[in-house]
């Protein structure tokens, strides 16, 4: 399973007003639940995740965050990705008492298992990579972004 399998214009959303991570997260979830994407149970189980596993993470540009769950609340594989209008706070990866202001979320909806770390993987490749960042913060459609993410992986 590769980033660019994942990956498509249809679940890429520029300028998204959201106020918390919560809303952020909520956000897309729903919109993978409308689109039957996910089952029911994602967007809760995500909120829960996050609570206890956080997925900030803050590059040299850029705060990012990457809200997942398991395999079960998945009907099918995608990740969706939020450029936000404002950054929402989220707690870092590697320190949740830390709060990281957060301009992007990519959310994974994986069904398999051993495909996460592959997908994170080259995730955080593309998080290393400042102009490819700069380029996604900046889009100006979800075209152009899903562009760019496709030239990188």
């Amino acid at each position: 399973m590769h980033l660019s399998d994942l990956i498509s214009s249809e679940f890429i959303f520029l300028n998204v007003s959201a106020y918390t991570n919560i809303e952020a997260i909520s956000i897309l979830a729903d919109y993978l639940f409308n689109k039957k994407v996910v089952k029911a149970s994602f967007k809760q189980a995500v909120l829960q995740r996050e609570e206890t596993s956080p997925t900030g993470l803050q590059t040299k540009s850029a705060g990012i965050a990457i809200p997942h769950t398991d395999i079960e609340h998945v009907n099918r594989n995608i990740i969706a990705i939020a450029v936000l209008k404002e950054p929402v706070y989220f707690c870092s990866m590697e320190d949740p008492q830390r709060k990281i202001e957060t301009n992007l979320v990519f959310m994974l909806a994986l069904q398999d298992p051993h495909g996460h770390l592959n997908v994170l993987k080259e995730l955080i490749m593309v998080f290393q990579d400042e102009e490819t960042l700069s380029h996604l913060i900046s889009s100006s459609t979800p075209e152009e972004l899903y562009g760019y993410l496709r030239n990188r992986s």
